[in-house]
Order: C-alpha cells, then structure tokens, then sequence
C-alpha cells in the first residue's frame, strides 16, 4: 500500500499545481499514445495478415495480370491504405492541441496572477507564486505531450506511405509476408493492451517533468546556499 502511495503521490502533486489544465493535457497524451501504440501493434499484427490475404487472393486468380484483376488489385490496396492510415492523422491532430492547451494554460495561470494582484492590491510573490507555477506546469506539459507525439506521428505517416507504395508497384507478394501467432491478436486485446501502455507512458511523462521540476528546485537551492 505505501509503495501505491509513493507512486502516485507525485502524479498527484504534479496534477494539483498544474491545474485543470494539466488534467486535459494528461488525457490528451493518454489517448494520443494509445492510439500510437494501437497503429504500432496493428503494423505488426492485423495489417500483415490483410495484406497477405489481399495478395494471395489476387495471385491466386486465373488471369492476375488482367485488366479486371488490376482493378480487384486496385481496390484491395485502397481498403488496407485506409485501414493502415487510420488513427495517423488523429495522432498528429492531438500533438498540435497539446501546445495549444498548454498556452491557454499559461493565460489562466496568469489571469490568476493578476487576479491576486488586485485583490491583495501590492505585488506579493506568495501571492503570485500559485499562478506562476500553474502556468509554467501547463506549458511545460504541453511542449512535453507535443514532443512525445509529433515524431511518432511522423514514423508511423512515413511508414504506411512506405507500405502502401510497395503494395501499390507490388513489390512485395504474400509469399515475402511472414505470420507468426501475434498476427492473430483479437481486436479487443489490441486495444486493451494499448491502453495499459499508453497509460504506463504518460505517467511515465509525468514523472519525467515532476523529475524536471524536483531537479530544478534542487538546483535553486544549491544556488542559494551559496
């Protein structure tokens, strides 16, 4: 139970002086990972067993090389592009919102400065440091979720351009797909365990900038005892 504690008490700490804000942007990331790592685990599993089926059932026509056959060929290659594809521009969608979240955070946070400002009516830095720190969490959590999420997005959009352009000169035949017994993989277990991963890599981003945060306040104080 203590060793629970001590886990979760630095993503609660780091929660509570971000904000609402922050909450946003830690589900934001959530979901972006989980669907990052959803597109990894599809590449390697359901996506090699829609493109050896796709092959196979056009090598296996009579007249492959028929105009007929091309626009069955065609047709097949479309449906796993969009299959392949989909997700990827959400990724990307979500790691843009994430800076986005991350400055109206800092517009809260010193909405709120300025707010104690004129209650208190003098410059207090006891006062301010509440809405200071709010807003420089949120836009530390932004950058973090945008860094974590844009070159994923990219590797994956390069990726399915790479496989679609092979499928499309049909460089690649079923015969060159190997399946092994991950490719079988239900759905429902795809997602499950992307889930558990994406959740274990936001709070391991969250412990990363608690990390920052923690190191820093170290630094300050090294600084001050000199």
């Amino acid at each position: 139970m203590h060793l629970l504690l001590d886990f979760i008490d630095p993503v609660r700490v780091f929660l509570e002086r971000g904000g609402e804000i922050v909450v946003v942007i830690t589900w934001v990331i959530l979901i972006m990972w989980w669907l990052i790592i959803e597109r990894t685990i599809y590449l390697c599993t359901a996506h090699r067993r829609r493109v050896r089926q796709a092959l196979a059932t056009w090598e296996g026509r009579p007249d492959p090389h028929s105009w007929y056959s091309d626009q069955i060929y065609a047709e097949a290659v479309s449906e796993v592009a969009m299959r392949l594809r989909a997700g990827i521009p959400m990724i990307g969608t979500l790691a843009a919102v994430c800076p986005l979240l991350g400055l109206l955070g800092t517009v809260t946070g010193m909405i709120l400065v300025f707010d104690v400002m004129a209650f208190m009516g003098s410059v207090s830095p006891r006062a301010v440091a509440a809405g200071v720190s709010e807003a420089t969490i949120s836009t530390m959590a932004g950058m973090v979720g945008a860094l974590s999420g844009v070159f994923a997005a990219a590797m994956l959009m390069r990726i399915a351009r790479q496989e679609v352009e092979r499928l499309q000169q049909r460089q690649i035949a079923a015969s060159d797909i190997r399946l092994s017994n991950i490719s079988l993989t239900p759905r429902a277990v795809r997602l499950s365990g992307s889930f558990f991963a994406a959740l274990a890599v936001t709070l391991g981003l969250v412990f990363l900038m608690q990390g920052l945060i923690v190191t820093g306040k170290s630094a300050i104080g090294e600084t001050a005892d000199f």
